[in-house]
């Protein structure tokens, strides 16, 4: 529901004939397009999305059966996220699907200024006419206590543990800022390391939720010039180094969703 992008798959013809292939889907409100096709020497693309507007609550695992005849034949599982509540007309924040959540830094639900001091929104992205947020002035340091704050809503469908990952521009000569979860204390986040010792100090940093629904992160500068593209969650560790950040990815990479990830669905009016 929350997810509602299309996914694919790949049908390959590894013979050095021609292949004749179909796809059905095991409910009608799952398309495919196309359902069917014959391949020679190039792959096929099959897009798959689901017809919200038919799909039960609640979730499903559903099956697609791809049927190449003498070559072979294959079913695939469909897991269907549908959840009875929240629903996009109603929820506010962003919201967890697919086992990650992902925002856009400048998608906040709150900024607070203090001090002469605050996060600004600035093109240095890694997203192609991207924002992100960077902490002002340039000759300011300060405490989570007076520091400005970023804030941000966050609604999960699981509890437990997660990795939360700070997707940075690394050229600045600081950058250390504080977080938080919820009411619990300012945690410092160290980010002046080399990229391979970066885990558990801006990425793969282990947090727990303690019931599924809505949370707040709050981001609070201490460094001047500290440049945030992107905040991710994740449930399993996000392989940040050796992964190019700034390239194009297709989300069939195991490390795509935390290194470019599809901002998740969010409403903050």
């Amino acid at each position: 529901m929350f997810g509602r992008g299309k996914r694919y798959l790949d049908i390959g013809n590894r013979g050095n004939g021609s292949l004749a292939w179909s796809a059905t889907a095991g409910k009608p409100w799952i398309r495919i397009a196309p359902s069917q096709g014959e391949l020679h020497a190039a792959d096929a693309r099959v897009w798959i999305s689901i017809d919200w507007s038919r799909a039960p609550l609640g979730d499903s695992v559903e099956n697609i059966v791809v049927d190449a005849g003498p070559a072979g034949r294959r079913t695939l599982a469909v897991r269907v996220n549908n959840p009875k509540t929240p629903r996009p007309a109603t929820v506010l924040g962003h919201v967890e699907a697919h086992g990650y959540l992902s925002a856009e830094a400048e998608h906040y639900w709150k900024k607070t200024d203090r001090g002469g001091a605050a996060w600004r929104k600035t093109r240095l992205s890694f997203a192609d006419g991207g924002h992100a947020m960077c902490s002002y002035p340039m000759t300011k340091t300060t405490e989570a206590a007076e520091a400005p704050e970023l804030v941000y809503r966050l609604y999960f469908q699981n509890a437990g543990q997660y990795f939360l990952n700070f997707v940075m521009f690394d050229r600045t000569l600081f950058k250390n800022f504080y977080f938080s979860l919820d009411d619990g204390p300012p945690v410092l986040v160290d980010s002046n390391y080399p990229k391979r010792d970066r885990d558990q100090h801006d990425r793969n940093i282990p947090v727990t939720i303690s019931t599924p629904g809505t949370h707040y992160l709050h981001v609070y500068m201490r460094d001047p010039g500290v440049v945030i593209d992107q905040i991710v969650f994740t449930r399993e560790r996000a392989d940040f180094g050796n992964f190019k950040i700034a390239r194009p990815v297709e989300d069939s990479h195991p490390g795509f969703r935390a290194a470019v990830a599809p901002e998740s669905y969010y409403r903050l009016k």
